[in-house]
């Protein structure tokens, strides 16, 4: 039996599918082009770099020397140095064009004697165009570099924090370092619960001889801020892209240096592993950002 209703359907389709097309209709069956995020094609901003002087008791102890003791010492394979005191030089580095350079000395003690001479701890540093240091000269803070060699790679890092009587919140962390992170993501990272890269299968950017580089995402998640509270935001970035975040009552702002790896990789090619997933980033504070 044949319904008034499926005919009148029936006939409806049949009138669109002859004047509502035009002629050489579309394929409904043709795979839709799904185009890649925008993140994809962007180049990477200019490196953080960093290189330190520890002066300890009369003795200079170069990040180079401390390097090269780290890896002629079996067993001796990470360094951590916490330094805390007032910033005696902020501004250009003399002996580096284009570098600048901070250097934190320490208090002097309530008798500090005819001999006493203070330690200090020296960073020679480059950040992208248009970033400081969210410091001052005669601020008091707490400045820690660190160095890895556990992967065979030296992962390094360094960071700046507030004095306990401004309420201790970190002002500037750097992961400049493409092989690994020199802080752990986690419940005790200064930030972030996780920070890893994602891979949204971007088109090539840049062709070698050995490989094909394209773009990664980070990932990123706010730790709680406390030790059984909520997670905060996640977040992905893209090379050059910059995201600002609250924890305990500051603004901070994310910025991706750098993400990415290689495919389609010439095995005939050594030295170098180019499958390796490769990131670089700093946090800073958002106040101390430029605008734009």
């Amino acid at each position: 039996m044949e319904f008034p209703q499926a005919r009148a359907a029936l006939l409806i389709l049949a009138l669109v599918g002859s004047f509502g097309c035009p002629s050489g209709g579309d394929d409904d069956d043709a795979t839709p082009v799904i185009q890649p995020p925008a993140g994809c094609s962007n180049f990477s901003l200019s490196g953080v770099t960093f290189d330190f002087n520890i002066h300890w008791f009369g003795t200079d102890y170069l990040q180079d020397d401390l390097l090269a003791l780290m890896e002629g010492q079996e067993g001796f394979t990470t360094f951590q140095f916490p330094f805390e005191g007032k910033v005696v030089e902020l501004g250009p580095a003399p002996e580096q064009s284009g570098k600048m350079a901070v250097k934190v000395e320490e208090l002097p003690p309530e008798e500090p004697g005819d001999d006493w001479e203070p330690n200090w701890l020296r960073v020679v540093y480059e950040l992208p165009l248009g970033y400081e240091l969210p410091v001052a000269m005669d601020q008091e803070l707490l400045a820690f570099v660190a160095m890895d060699i556990t992967s065979g790679s030296l992962v390094h890092g360094f960071a700046m924090v507030e004095s306990a009587d401004d309420g201790g919140n970190l002002l500037f962390l750097a992961e400049p370092s493409t092989t690994g992170l020199v802080l752990r993501p986690g419940s005790s990272h200064p930030f972030f619960q996780v920070v890893e890269p994602v891979d949204r299968a971007c088109p090539n950017l840049t062709e070698f001889q050995c490989a094909k580089l394209y773009n990664l995402a980070i990932r990123f998640q706010v730790r709680a801020e406390e030790p059984e509270g909520p997670l905060g935001e996640t977040f992905e970035l893209w090379p050059t892209e910059v995201k600002d975040f609250v924890l305990g009552d500051v603004e901070f702002r994310a910025v991706n240096v750098w993400s990415y790896t290689h495919r389609e990789i010439n095995q005939e090619c050594t030295g170098f592993d180019w499958a390796q997933d490769r990131m670089s980033f700093f946090v800073t504070r958002t106040a101390a950002s430029p605008t734009e």
